[in-house]
């Protein structure tokens, strides 16, 4: 049995169920009458700007609502849809009547007058903060997986690389081993056999020590002074402090932050210990310790020294690679920045460089916003 539909010829002309979509949609309309000097919105414009229902807008006020460089932007696109007929589509922050900063979306075409004058532009305006919001932590979480990936994959080819190193080591002195019946020389093959092994078994630890970064990420953070940070620290390289007869100030404008306490120690152990060790002897080591909040709300932890310096554009690339050093210091390992970088980016966060050769050294720790 067929069933007739009913349909209401003026359902889809009702004010009230535009009105309906429109707050659902977080959607409006508008129109900017250039003749008549006039600026319409609807009420969905208006609760989208926060005004009050009464709230009527002047041309110069509907343009307030933007910054300096989104008015720029939406000016030079309604200037072109007014005078060169191009429809624009943009999204643009704006700052509501309550002081919100919001994401919308403003759409415009020229509007006619019944003679096919263009007198004005028209369009819809839309609030897309929340998909915006919901868009940047997609980014965001795609920017971490691909950062896991990379360092999964660094992981894989340092691993794959240093392990077949000792195997090749063990194989030829192995070899060598064999084919000799000289005493002296099994001697010499058999401790060579032993200064490899603990080399294997370093490299393993260092192995085992980036493995446990990744899987102790969920470790209970706690609420850390930067100040007894230092305390621990300044404890362990006191004695490196009085050798280098180096002068190590504080100015700590960020007191705490909630982090995993032995990585922060270990992440300050390290970059001061590098600081120490790659001092210059044309003038008293010098290192300074600082802490501040920047623009995107992140605590920035700052170690500046006076030290040797490197050339960035040369080694840069290579500068946080396991086992890779520059200067030449018999007590280098290439492990601290290897592993400092890790702790840092395992929690979301940053770590950049500055520094020039006989100058000195600047590294930032940028923590995630969150800490």
């Amino acid at each position: 049995m067929k069933v007739a539909a009913i349909v209401n010829p003026n359902f889809f002309n009702s004010p009230d169920l535009l009105n309906e979509m429109g707050d659902m949609a977080k959607v409006g309309a508008w129109e900017v009458n250039l003749q008549q000097g006039s600026v319409v919105w609807s009420d969905q414009v208006r609760s989208i700007h926060e005004v009050p229902a009464n709230y009527e807008p002047s041309f110069e006020a509907a343009f307030n609502f933007y910054n300096e460089e989104d008015k720029q932007i939406l000016t030079e696109h309604f200037y072109n849809a007014y005078h060169h007929q191009k429809q624009f589509d943009l999204s643009l922050h704006i700052t509501t009547f309550k002081g919100r900063n919001i994401w919308v979306r403003a759409i415009g075409k020229p509007m006619k007058n019944a003679e096919g004058e263009i007198v004005g532009v028209r369009g819809v305006f839309q609030d897309i903060d929340r998909q915006k919001i919901e868009q940047k932590k997609l980014e965001n979480t795609l920017a971490i997986a691909g950062e896991q990936n990379k360092r999964l994959l660094n992981f894989a080819h340092i691993v794959s690389h240093n392990l077949r190193s000792h195997a090749a080591n063990f194989q030829s002195l192995l070899e060598l081993f064999k084919i000799t019946t000289d005493l002296n020389e099994r001697h010499i093959y058999l401790q060579n056999l032993y200064k490899v092994s603990e080399s294997l078994n370093q490299t393993i630890a260092d192995l085992n020590d980036v493995v446990q970064i990744q899987t102790d990420t969920k470790n209970a953070k706690t609420t850390i002074a930067f100040t007894d940070v230092w305390k621990q620290v300044e404890a362990i390289v006191a004695t490196n402090i009085i050798d280098a007869d180096a002068k190590i100030t504080t100015q700590f404008q960020v007191e705490s932050i909630d982090y995993v306490p032995a990585y922060l120690e270990s992440i300050l152990l390290n970059l001061v210990t590098n600081a120490l060790k790659y001092r210059s002897t044309k003038r008293r080591c010098e290192v300074h310790i600082s802490t501040f909040q920047n623009e995107q709300s992140q605590t920035v932890l700052t170690v500046k020294d006076n030290g040797l310096g490197m050339d960035l554009q040369y080694i840069g690339p290579y500068l946080f690679g396991m086992y890779k050093t520059f200067h030449g210091n018999s007590n280098a390992k290439g492990i601290g920045l290897f592993i400092t970088k890790n702790q840092v980016e395992a929690l979301g966060g940053q770590i950049t460089v500055e520094s020039t050769v006989d100058v000195g050294t600047t590294v930032h720790i940028h923590f995630a916003a969150n800490h």
